[in-house]
């Protein structure tokens, strides 16, 4: 063969390679701009997920406040001496009851205790709804026993919902009470 004719060769295989070469860097910026594609998407999507769950928990928080804030109100103007509306004390009370976590009420008690705040709340509630009947003096007392419980459970969420904003982790079903709240500690 002569050198002619292995310079052509040679170049054909060279330009080939260069071809090949190109279209690998083609097919890679591809591969790495799908890539990048697919993590924005899941990026974002755990974004909206995280803003709306974080959306629901002030939402929650804040309805809870409100009706216990009203049941507190009936409760200690009871105390006080005016008449004790039954049916709104009782509407209060589910309005409350409905937002609480169930395993609360469990009767194993290591799920029980894993929502300390929640108890508190099922057996003040209780008390109200088994006591609607007793002296003045008691709702006030029931009154104070629930403002303490809610603003314990109110804390609690409000480090959750804080600590799920930073992280973008969002919290497990039992790891509530767990989280704490590092400017608080």
């Amino acid at each position: 063969m002569s050198d002619s004719a292995g310079d052509k060769d040679h170049a054909r295989v060279a330009a080939a390679a260069d071809r090949l070469i190109a279209e690998i860097a083609a097919r890679g910026s591809e591969v790495v701009a799908q890539i990048a594609a697919q993590a924005n998407q899941a990026i974002n999507d755990k974004t909206v997920f995280v803003d709306t769950v974080t959306k629901e928990r002030a939402t929650w928080r804040s309805e809870l406040r409100a009706a216990t804030a009203s049941l507190i109100a009936l409760l200690r103007a009871s105390g006080a001496g005016s008449e004790l509306g039954l049916i709104e004390v009782h509407r209060l009370r589910a309005e409350i009851v409905l937002r609480l976590n169930p395993a609360g009420r469990s009767v194993d008690h290591e799920i029980r205790d894993k929502h300390p705040h929640d108890r508190d709340l099922h057996r003040i509630l209780d008390e109200l709804w088994t006591e609607s009947g007793t002296p003045r003096e008691a709702h006030t007392e029931l009154a104070a026993r629930l403002e303490r419980s809610v603003q314990e459970l109110l804390k609690q969420e409000w480090s959750v919902s804080k600590r799920e904003a930073i992280t973008g982790k969002i919290a497990g079903a039992d790891t509530t009470q767990t989280v704490q709240d590092p400017a608080h500690e």
